[in-house]
């Protein structure tokens, strides 16, 4: 286990003993994440490539060698562009002629098998945020295995047995829906550029008795989420998008919603150790004494009523700046719609998608949120060891249980790490 020794990870089984996290009853089990950021680059980039005339003039319309070619040369990886290239110009080619055939109708003219000769034409009747969209969309639902290793990242455990693929498939999903609902029927390309997250986790109550959850957070300014039963599958709470503004955006809210209170009432009891007074919080380094941290609104907008800072005690303004600070709240305010306990934590809930993306960004990264949230980094070496005795459990009995040690940690190091956050393991 050479160079093994001074590597250090963020396993699931302890990362989270003595964290933010666990202080406000949270034990994360699994979290999944879709970034498209880095394969919506890559849609831009195709199209710019694909119709872009050679010094010739010329259009060109194949060569997916010099495509891949030219997509590394504009920091594209190695391992992925060949097939993307590959199934983008699948698409680009179903598209065209559908768009050929689209434009022969409108216009009259007759149809070809191999429509080289109208290449400006096409260029003209192409929309390309229509061309972007639909790349992407083909891509994740047709090619989704594919696609894992340029935007997918798991780790946790495998409670439900679920493949990368459904996981994939539901957060893309529910990525669409959100977005769909906040941008409508504008000509924006709104499905791209989403950073998903499939968050499993339970909520331990004062009985001890523990909530199973999980929740598939849209990760933006104001962020979005679901949060469901994790098995039954019903909706327990949202977090809704309030941005107003129209396009410039103004006010960043996130309203957290209980949808099944008498679900939370029996699945969950509060520990009454999390002040629950304030009914929004906002993200700033420090807060003024002054600083209004919680207002009733009437239905015409206006402030009838406000609570100040100053009016609290030194233990309950740590506890607002504490709660601030593990929530997931970045230039937006979080509005609870009651003074629930559990509202209250479904925020520190959905910090866990970006705190595990911020630890596989880098190291600096991995070190911030080792320290911010209290996390315990294990080596690699000794998570490399519990996969080796667990593995020697499994064996024993059998033929192989006398395997030499050096196979078993090779064995071990093929399989899938799903319980392990590593540094600079990400697709930034």
């Amino acid at each position: 286990m050479d160079g093994m020794e001074n590597i250090t990870v963020l396993d699931f089984r302890t990362a989270f003993q003595g964290s933010v996290f666990e202080k406000y009853h949270i034990v994360p089990l699994q979290v999944a994440s879709l970034d498209t950021t880095y394969l919506s680059r890559m849609c831009f980039d195709f199209l710019v490539l694909k119709m872009k005339p050679y010094d010739d003039g010329a259009v060109h319309q194949d060569h997916a060698e010099c495509l891949a070619d030219r997509l590394k040369h504009w920091g594209a990886g190695e391992l992925d562009c060949h097939t993307f290239v590959k199934h983008a110009l699948e698409f680009f080619k179903e598209y065209t002629d559908n768009l050929f055939h689209d434009f022969c109708e409108q216009t009259g003219m007759p149809w070809v098998e191999d429509p080289n000769d109208v290449p400006f034409q096409l260029e003209d009747e192409l929309q390309p945020s229509d061309f972007y969209e639909g790349l992407h969309h083909f891509l994740i639902q047709n090619h989704t295995s594919e696609m894992l290793e340029i935007c997918f990242a798991r780790c946790g455990m495998d409670l439900r047995r679920e493949s990368d693929n459904d996981i994939v498939r539901r957060l893309y999903g529910y990525g669409r829906r959100m977005r769909g609902a906040t941008y409508g029927d504008s000509k924006l390309s709104w499905c791209l550029f989403m950073i998903l997250h499939q968050i499993d986790f339970d909520l331990v109550g004062l009985d001890g008795q523990h909530f199973p959850l999980r929740m598939l957070l849209l990760e933006e300014e104001p962020w979005c989420a679901d949060v469901m039963d994790r098995e039954t599958g019903a909706l327990i709470a949202d977090a809704i998008n309030l941005a107003e503004g129209g396009a410039f955006r103004w006010s960043h809210r996130t309203e957290v919603r209980s949808k099944s209170m008498e679900a939370v009432e029996q699945r969950y009891k509060p520990h009454g150790d999390i002040l629950t007074l304030p009914n929004r919080v906002c993200r700033c380094d420090e807060l003024p004494p002054q600083e209004v941290f919680d207002v009733s609104f009437s239905e015409h907008g206006h402030a009838p009523s406000r609570t100040l800072l100053s009016e609290l005690t030194p233990e309950q303004l740590k506890s607002v700046k504490d709660l601030k600070r593990a929530s997931f709240c970045r230039r937006n305010c979080i509005v609870y719609s009651t003074h629930s306990e559990f509202e209250h934590v479904i925020p520190i809930a959905a910090n866990l998608g970006p705190v595990c993306r911020q630890a596989r960004k880098d190291d600096e990264g991995f070190d911030e949120v080792v320290a911010e949230y209290r996390l315990q980094p294990s080596l690699q070496k000794d998570v490399v060891d519990f996969q080796c005795n667990h593995f020697r459990r499994i064996l024993k009995g059998t033929i192989w249980q006398n395997l030499p040690q050096d196979l078993v940690i090779r064995i071990v190091q093929l399989l899938p790490r799903q319980c392990t956050i590593s540094r600079c393991n990400s697709w930034e």
